[in-house]
């Protein structure tokens, strides 16, 4: 892999495949925008070292990993006297890109229904890749959240990121209803009765969806709760656990400089905390 500047503010990165044949594609992550040409090629892929994002070289399409949208590519082809590679005047096509290839549009004749439970990272990519694959029915996610889905571990990272969740979102409203997915936010499933195939939704003030959707295929994509230790003093105001943007926000509210603060648990939640809680000038 080589990077290569073009101008002052944007770089490309150029790969040859084992039978010699070069490509050409933005020199950034779609996820975070980390430098690709730190990461490994292989097999006409090119991994991010930094969440495992991978992408096609050929068409930029992620295959695996956090990144939902495509890196773009650009046109290259050897010469005489050199490689050429055709890229855009439009500052707007050095960016990554919606995934959107071959997405496919609701049909109003097809009365199947696929119900996801959940609204997190892995929900939100089943209902691309349902469309992406051709699926023309009703796509409802469903989440007991009120936010749409979004990218969680950045909430250990950086807590202030809570302060407008819509920032964390993996996707906008906007592309939901583009693509004809209905994100059901504050909506709790109570049960999943398989073998009528009906989905029990707990009835709230804060929508008016019905209390049983009848489908033809589930996935239950709805995670696991942050677990918690049952010990007094477990629900004392100064005691929080991290799981939501509502949770982060709570904690930066609480937390001043000078503050001292404990952790319960070492793993990489727990580490990302305690920085995160330092930068804030907690001890």
């Amino acid at each position: 892999m080589y990077e290569m500047q073009v101008g002052e503010n944007r770089k490309i990165l150029i790969t040859r495949t084992k039978d010699g044949r070069l490509y050409c594609t933005g020199a950034l992550c779609s996820h975070y925008g980390f430098p690709l040409k730190k990461g490994i090629f292989l097999n006409d892929t090119v991994v991010c070292p930094l969440h495992d994002a991978t992408f096609d070289i050929k068409t930029g399409e992620p295959l695996r990993g956090p990144g939902l949208d495509a890196i773009p590519t650009y046109k290259i082809e050897v010469r005489e006297d050199g490689v050429y590679a055709d890229l855009p005047k439009k500052s707007d096509l050095w960016i990554a890109k919606e995934n959107v290839q071959g997405m496919a549009k609701r049909d109003p004749e097809d009365k199947r229904v696929y119900v996801i439970v959940g609204g997190g990272a892995a929900a939100a990519t089943a209902a691309e890749s349902l469309r992406q694959n051709g699926y023309t029915g009703r796509i409802i996610m469903m989440t007991r959240e009120r936010h749409l889905p979004y990218d969680r571990p950045v909430l250990s990272k950086k807590l202030d990121a809570a302060d407008d969740p819509s920032k964390l979102y993996l996707r906008d409203r906007e592309f939901y209803a583009k693509h004809d997915t209905e994100v059901w936010t504050d909506t709790l499933v109570t049960k999943v009765d398989a073998e009528h195939r009906i989905v029990e939704i707990q009835p709230s003030e804060s929508h008016n969806h019905p209390s049983e959707v009848t489908y033809d295929k589930c996935l239950w994509a709805a995670g696991s709760d942050a677990r918690k230790a049952y010990i007094p003093g477990l629900n004392a105001k100064n005691v929080f656990c991290l799981r939501t943007p509502d949770d982060a926000h709570a904690i930066t509210a609480y937390a001043e400089a000078g503050q001292r603060v404990v952790l319960v648990g070492s793993g990489f939640i727990g580490m990302e905390m305690a920085s995160a809680l330092v930068s804030m000038g907690v001890d």
